[in-house]
């Protein structure tokens, strides 16, 4: 949802806020819409955007640009499944904006980790990132997620499921 992330950082506070892409961009798998506000977002006069079109190497490069963000945005289009996205937000303590659908969704709510939001409403985000700064999450809701999604967790309910297909 490049499309939207590119109308939050145009219509965002250029004083508050600073948006950064980082990741290697693939244009063929891009809609117009996303190029285009992509191409914005590249070339804005606000002086409140960076882009960074690389390759990270490993999790541990994009680790360490997670902990430096103030507010994680993973507002997926149509993204039903969920991504590692609600982990690192737990595990860095950072607050979480998705989709108000999906699993993602249901997953920062029943934590409260983060804020739900439309994934076409750019004015939604922003109220969601004003608010999140306002009004910190609680660490002991990080905690909470981190205590059912940790590696040994994993580990057991995929032993679990393993089990339960071979039976």
């Amino acid at each position: 949802n490049i499309e939207l992330f590119c109308k939050v950082a145009k219509n965002a506070d250029p004083d508050r806020w600073f948006f950064v892409i980082v990741g290697q961009h693939y244009y063929s798998t891009f809609s117009k819409e996303d190029i285009n506000a992509l191409s914005d977002f590249i070339s804005s006069p606000h002086g409140n955007t960076a882009d960074y079109d690389i390759f990270m190497k490993n999790e541990e490069e994009l680790n360490c640009l997670i902990s430096k963000v103030d507010i994680i945005f993973a507002v997926y289009k149509n993204f039903q499944i969920s991504s590692n996205m609600p982990s690192k937000a737990a595990f860095f303590n950072k607050p979480i904006i998705v989709s108000e659908r999906f699993l993602m969704g249901q997953i920062v709510r029943k934590y409260n980790i983060g804020h739900l939001v439309s994934e076409d409403d750019p004015y939604r985000v922003i109220q969601a990132m004003d608010d999140l700064l306002l009004n910190p999450i609680s660490y002991k809701n990080y905690s909470a997620y981190r205590e059912v999604y940790n590696e040994g967790n994993m580990g057991d309910m995929l032993d679990l499921f393993i089990t339960n297909c071979l039976e």
